[in-house]
């Protein structure tokens, strides 16, 4: 999901500040091995519930970030045959954190 954001809060330390605290989410600023574009040491905001159930805040623009549902364990495979169906089990989870998430940026 892809959300515009205040131009004062253009880093992902900036938007980390204000998401901490919001909900009993674990936040944490950490290399995007999820990143579909291969940019090497590329960063994101990695949000946690639990093991399975997770999302991740990138900018893709100046002032404009995604959020997608992940996977942040690093025991469930990220690419592949097995991970397909793996994904599809845990997608509902992700997408409560992908939507409470958005909500939590509402007043950024």
């Amino acid at each position: 999901m892809i959300k515009k954001i205040n131009p004062k809060y253009n880093t992902l330390e900036k938007v980390l500040e204000q998401l901490i605290g919001k909900d009993d989410f674990k936040y944490s600023i950490q290399r995007d091995r999820w990143n579909d574009d291969f940019i090497a040491n590329k960063k994101c905001i990695v949000v946690k519930k639990s093991k399975r159930y997770g999302a991740k805040i990138r900018f893709i623009e100046p002032n404009t970030v995604d959020v997608l549902g992940i996977a942040p364990s690093y025991l469930i495979p990220d690419r592949g045959f097995l991970s397909y169906f793996v994904h599809l089990a845990i997608r509902e989870g992700q997408s409560e954190v992908v939507v409470k998430t958005i909500n939590n940026l509402k007043n950024i």
